[in-house]
């Protein structure tokens, strides 16, 4: 078989993930990033005051992302994470009373209605609810759903019998974590999703996975080291101009210095704003797969990084319930770092109300939380602080916006389009863009490529879960 070419704009999750897929296709690969370093909106940056390397965000993996535990198994990465024996959560309730949420180890569904049962903070009926709601998703891996799913998050959730304090002190941060924003914004089948695919699954699936290094170790140098090992072509600090369109095929990729670029096939790997400033306006405005991109919205995170001279988290993360800081982080203990300064970073996830605020406004919300909620804050001196805002952090998972997520397979015979954003059945998460590349390269497949080397991981058909994009049931 004669040897493909591939060209692919961006070098996210996404970007990287179809590289890594093209190599082991036979493709000759050349990438191009904008940026001048690799990641995507998963990288790291040195804070010079401080002297250590900070993630640009919080970024949590669950046993049930199995195409990007596979990649990074692939690339050498995989002990970038830290993987716990067992799942366990801890949270604190609005009312500032510990507690975790720990499935246990009995086969599903019976280890998440174990885990609903020993949640504090959360009165019989409540608790009662929970287990309704674990009937529910079973219904839902079967197909049957008894509730509907076009409806937001909060509204579902009143559904199938959650109260207003199991909501706040547990499906709020829940929600938030995985899906980036507002309970009452966010669709419920990508929730419902989240969850049958994590907590039906194996004991494995439900388990929290950090990056227990900076993100630029997870993926962007091992995923390149990777590449360039085998020859493959990838560049930072190029500017992609325009998509050069004709024939219903892609003809190549200008760049901002003038250069074209042409290869057999074309993937872009960018935001969905992104990609319509490089299609020919005609095409935008002519095909349905272009124009309903712009009916998608960003959901912004909001990141506050505080160096203290004192530890102040037991655990390594912790969710909190009805508060505006939903989780924080215990850096330290995920680095297994036992030293000053002890780093703890706060995450706002769709953080509408506070990307235009100030540092010093959002610091203080920060701050007068965590002196309610951990004893040792008010004795703990503040050595410095940082606060990132991603003004375009995710997709946000409104309701009807899986209408717009558009397939891998563009209308261009020879283009396709990848990303956490497009159609997976999945939340624009870190699986949701490897697995976007994984869909495209088994297009690519079908055409009458096989593999030529390296392994071959399974396809999200397999082993996870697709909403039907006509009713709001799972296929």
């Amino acid at each position: 078989m004669k040897s493909k070419s591939a060209l692919i704009i961006g070098g996210g999750f996404a970007g990287l993930s179809a590289a890594v897929f093209l190599d082991a296709l036979g493709f000759k690969i050349r990438l191009l990033e904008k940026k001048p370093i690799l990641g995507g909106r998963a990288y790291s940056f040195l804070d010079k005051k401080i002297g250590s390397w900070v993630d640009n965000g919080q970024h949590l993996l669950i046993g049930a992302y199995h195409e990007t535990l596979k990649l990074l198994e692939n690339i050498g990465a995989k002990r970038h994470l830290l993987i716990p024996s067992k799942t366990e959560v801890p949270l604190i309730t609005e009312e500032g009373q510990p507690t975790s949420f720990n499935p246990s180890s009995l086969p599903p569904p019976l280890n998440l209605l174990g885990g609903f049962l020993k949640l504090k903070g959360l009165n019989w009926r409540d608790k009662w609810g929970l287990v309704k709601l674990g009937r529910e998703l079973q219904n839902l891996k079967k197909g049957k759903p008894r509730f509907p799913l076009d409806q937001n998050v909060d509204e579902w959730l009143e559904d199938v019998g959650q109260s207003q304090r199991a909501r706040t002190n547990f499906w709020d941060p829940l929600t938030l974590a995985t899906l980036n924003d507002d309970p009452k914004v966010a669709g419920a089948g990508m929730l419902a999703a989240v969850l049958v695919k994590g907590f039906l699954g194996s004991n494995f699936d439900s388990r929290l996975i950090i990056p227990n290094s900076p993100l630029n170790d997870l993926l962007a140098k091992p995923a390149r080291e990777y590449l360039e090992i085998r020859g493959q072509k990838i560049e930072t600090g190029m500017s992609v101009k325009k998509i050069h369109v004709l024939d219903n095929q892609v003809q190549g990729v200008e760049l901002e210095s003038g250069e074209l670029i042409r290869a057999d096939y074309y993937i872009s790997a960018v935001p969905f704003a992104s990609l319509l400033r490089l299609i020919p306006e005609g095409f935008v405005e002519s095909e349905p797969y272009f124009c309903n991109l712009k009916k998608l919205k960003n959901s912004p995170i909001v990141s506050i990084n505080l160096w203290f001279d004192q530890d102040l988290l037991d655990s390594p993360f912790v969710g909190i319930g009805g508060k505006k800081v939903h989780w924080y982080f215990n850096k330290n203990k995920i680095y297994d770092e036992s030293h000053p300064p002890y780093h703890v970073m706060g995450v706002i996830s769709g953080a509408y109300q506070f990307v235009d605020l100030s540092k010093d406004e959002i610091m203080k919300i920060a701050l007068d939380e965590l002196g309610g909620l951990f004893p040792k804050a008010g004795k703990a001196h503040l050595i410095h602080s940082l606060v990132n805002k991603e003004r375009k952090a995710t997709l946000s998972p409104q309701v009807g916006s899986e209408a717009w997520r558009p397939p891998q397979k563009s209308p261009f015979d020879n283009f396709y389009v990848i990303g956490d954003w497009t159609s997976t059945g999945l939340p624009a998460t870190i699986e949701s863009a490897v697995l976007s590349a994984r869909l495209a390269v088994d297009d690519l497949e079908k055409r009458g490529f096989s593999f030529s080397s390296g392994p071959r991981s399974q396809t999200g058909r397999e082993d996870g879960l697709f909403l039907n994009k006509e009713s709001p049931t799972f296929q």
